[in-house]
């Protein structure tokens, strides 16, 4: 290991290589790294071998290819998905009181709707009220 790095520099020594479409292993293992970072720890240098990530190539940073239509009416989707946004409370506080109001009566309830029927319409119409 010691004499290959008398005639490579770091930056030569450990990326791996591509030629003619084949991976060419580096010119020193991984295990030789460790080692080299070791000793650099050892003397208090920072290891010179440790470059930067090209990211240039990286998927995750080019722009979504979409299509004409996606790109023709973006903004109006935009818009309809503000709307909605602004709307969704409302929307769904009136479900929830929907899903109460459709509720069977059970238990005290029940009894009560059996002796007395107009009653139960007359608590839903006085909370609905009370609500708007």
């Amino acid at each position: 290991m010691w004499t290959r790095l008398m005639y490579l520099t770091f930056d030569k020594a450990f990326p791996s290589a591509v030629v003619n479409g084949r991976r060419w292993a580096p010119a020193l293992k991984g295990k030789y790294r460790a080692q080299l970072t070791k000793e650099f720890k050892v003397v208090g240098l920072p290891p010179l071998f440790n470059p930067p990530k090209d990211d240039s190539k990286n998927p995750r940073h080019k722009k979504p290819k979409g299509s004409k239509y996606d790109l023709l009416h973006a903004k109006m989707r935009h818009e309809k998905i503000s709307n909605a946004l602004l709307k969704a409370d409302d929307e769904i506080l009136k479900y929830r009181q929907e899903s109460l109001n459709r509720r069977k009566y059970r238990g005290l309830d029940r009894v009560i709707k059996e002796v007395m029927p107009d009653w139960a319409d007359l608590v839903r119409e006085d909370n609905t009220n009370k609500d708007n």
